[in-house]
C-alpha cells in the first residue's frame, strides 16, 4: 500500500506537485465508492527491471465512474442471483397454489352444495374435495376414495335417512367413478338401485335447500347461480345417461331404452320447471335452458348408436335426424342471442361433434343400403361440420369424427370396387388418429388390415 500511494505520489509531482498528488489520492478513493461501483485503483507491476522507466508499469483501471455499474458475472454472483431467483419463484408459486386452492373450494362449495342436513366440518369438506377430484381435478379414483368416505360419515351420523337426496347424490356419483374407472358391473347395480329412490324423490318434489330457496324468490330477484330446475332430476338423468353408456357397450338394447326413458322423463321436468320460472331478462335462463337440450340430444345419440348397432335402423334414424335438428336449432338460437353465459373452469361444450356424429351414422345406414350417392353427400355435409367445429378449438372428438369420415370413404370406394383407393383412406384414417394420439386408432385398424390381406392374396393369385 505504501509503495502504491508512492507511486501515485511520484506521479502527480511531475505533474504538479504536492498539491495534485494529494488531489489525485482523494479523487481515487472518494468518487470510487462501493455505492458507485467498483472503485478506480492504480496497479503496480512488482517486479521491475527498469527502475527509469517506472511510468511505464504502472496500469491504471479502466472502470469509467460516469458509467453505470454492472454486476460481474462471477460464479458467486450467479450463484446469488440463482438463489434470489429461486425464493422469489417459490414464494409466488406459494402464493399462487394457495389462492388457487381457495377459489377451487369455493368454487365447488357454490356450485355443487350439499344438503344442510349433513353435519360435520369434516364431512362437508371431504364432500368437496371430492367433488373437485371428481368435476375439475379429473381423478375418478381418488374421488371414488372421497366420496366413499365422506359417505360413511354421513351414514354414521344416525340422523340423515338413507333415502336422503344428500346420499343418493353421493351414490350416483359413486356409481360414475366406477364407471369411468372400468368397473360397469358395480356401477350398474349401484345405479340401478339409486335411480329407483331418487325417482320417489321426484315424484314428492323434494329438492335440495339450495333449489328451495331459488324457487321462493320472485322472478324478477333470481340470481343467476340459482338452480331453475330440480337438482334430484338432474342426478337421475346423469346415472340414466351412464347406464345407457353401460348398456350400449354390452349391446343390451332394451335396457339402453329403458334407461332412455328414464333419462328422457327427468329432462322433461326440468323443462318444465324452467319453463316456469323463465326470465327473459336473465340471459343465464337462455344457457340453463340450453343445457337441457343439450342433455336430450346427448342421451338420444347415445340410443340411436345403440339401436344401429342392434341392426334397428328406422328408428336410430329417426333419432339422429333428431339430433341433427336439435343442433340446427341451437346455432340459430346463439345468432339471435350471441351472450351465453358459461363456468369457464368445467364448462364443456357437449354441442360440439353431435351433429357430425349422427352424419356418420345416416351415411354408415345410407352405405349398408348400398344407395353411395347418399352416403357421399352426408360426408361432404359432415367434413364441412368438422372443419367448423375444429376452427373452434375443439377437443379429440372432432378428431375422431374426423378419422371416421375417411374411414367412411374408405367403405364407399371399396363398394365402388376400387380396392387401392379405400386401402389409401383406411391408411389415412389410421394416421390421422394415431398422430394426434387418439384411441379411435385401434377401432380403424381393421379394415385397412383386412383390405391389405385381401390386395396381398389378390397378387399372389
Amino acid at each position: 500500500m505504501q509503495r502504491l500511494f508512492a507511486s501515485m505520489a511520484w506521479r502527480a509531482q511531475r505533474q504538479g506537485g504536492f498539491k495534485n498528488s494529494l488531489q489525485l489520492c482523494v479523487r481515487t478513493y472518494s468518487q470510487g465508492s462501493l455505492l458507485k461501483g467498483t472503485p478506480r485503483f492504480t496497479r503496480v507491476k512488482p517486479k521491475l527491471k527498469n527502475k527509469d522507466n517506472f511510468d511505464e508499469h504502472i496500469e491504471s483501471s479502466d472502470v469509467d465512474l460516469d458509467k453505470p455499474y454492472r454486476l460481474e458475472l462471477n460464479s458467486k454472483n450467479v450463484r446469488m442471483l440463482l438463489m434470489k431467483a429461486g425464493i422469489a419463484i417459490t414464494f409466488v408459486g406459494t402464493i399462487g397454489f394457495i389462492v388457487y386452492c381457495a377459489t377451487s373450494y369455493f368454487y365447488v362449495k357454490r356450485h355443487w352444495p350439499l344438503s344442510a342436513e349433513v353435519e360435520g366440518f369434516k364431512t362437508r369438506n371431504m364432500f368437496h374435495l371430492a367433488t373437485y377430484y371428481d368435476r375439475i381435478g379429473l381423478d375418478p379414483e381418488q374421488a371414488l376414495e372421497l366420496y366413499r368416505n365422506a359417505l360413511k360419515r354421513i351414514e354414521n351420523q344416525g340422523d340423515v335417512c338413507h333415502a336422503s337426496f344428500a346420499i343418493l347424490q353421493i351414490k350416483a356419483r359413486i356409481g360414475d367413478c366406477l364407471y369411468r374407472m372400468g368397473k360397469a358391473d358395480e356401477a350398474e347395480a349401484l345405479l340401478n338401485e339409486t335411480i329407483v329412490l331418487l325417482q320417489k324423490l321426484s315424484l314428492d318434489r323434494i329438492n335440495d335447500e339450495h333449489a328451495t330457496q331459488a324457487a321462493s324468490k320472485p322472478k324478477s330477484k333470481l340470481d343467476p347461480r340459482d338452480v331453475l330446475y330440480s337438482l334430484v332430476d338432474e342426478r337421475i338423468y346423469r346415472a340414466s345417461l351412464v347406464l345407457v353408456q353401460i348398456y350400449k357397450g354390452r349391446g343390451q338394447v332394451d335396457e339402453a331404452k329403458r334407461a332412455f326413458r328414464i333419462g328422457i322423463q327427468a329432462i322433461k321436468r326440468m323443462k318444465k320447471d324452467i319453463v316456469a320460472r323463465f326470465d327473459s331478462s336473465n340471459l343465464i335462463n337462455y344457457s340453463i335452458y340450453e343445457d337441457v337440450k343439450v342433455r336430450e340430444a346427448v342421451i338420444t345419440s347415445l340410443l340411436g348408436e345403440t339401436l344401429y348397432a342392434a341392426k334397428e335402423t328406422e328408428a336410430a334414424k329417426t333419432l339422429f335426424l333428431s339430433v341433427i335438428g336439435a343442433v340446427k336449432q341451437h346455432k340459430a338460437q346463439l345468432k339471435l342471442t350471441p351472450r351465453v353465459i358459461v363456468e369457464k373452469r368445467t364448462y364443456i361444450n357437449e354441442w360440439e361433434c353431435l351433429d357430425t356424429t349422427a352424419l356418420i351414422y345416416l351415411a354408415k345406414m345410407h352405405i349398408d343400403e348400398g344407395d353411395l350417392d347418399a352416403a357421399v353427400s352426408l360426408i361432404d355435409y359432415a367434413r364441412e361440420t368438422v372443419v367448423y367445429e375444429m376452427e373452434n378449438k375443439v377437443p379429440i372428438r372432432c378428431i375422431n369424427c374426423e378419422a371416421d369420415i375417411l374411414s367412411q370413404l374408405g367403405r364407399i370406394a371399396e363398394a365402388k370396387g376400387d380396392n387401392k383407393g379405400a386401402l389409401r383412406r383406411y391408411r389415412e384414417a389410421h394416421e390421422h388418429a394415431r398422430i394426434y394420439f387418439s384411441d379411435f386408432q385401434h377401432e380403424l385398424i381393421g379394415d385397412y388390415k383386412r383390405l391389405q390381406d385381401l390386395l396381398k392374396q389378390n397378387q399372389a393369385g
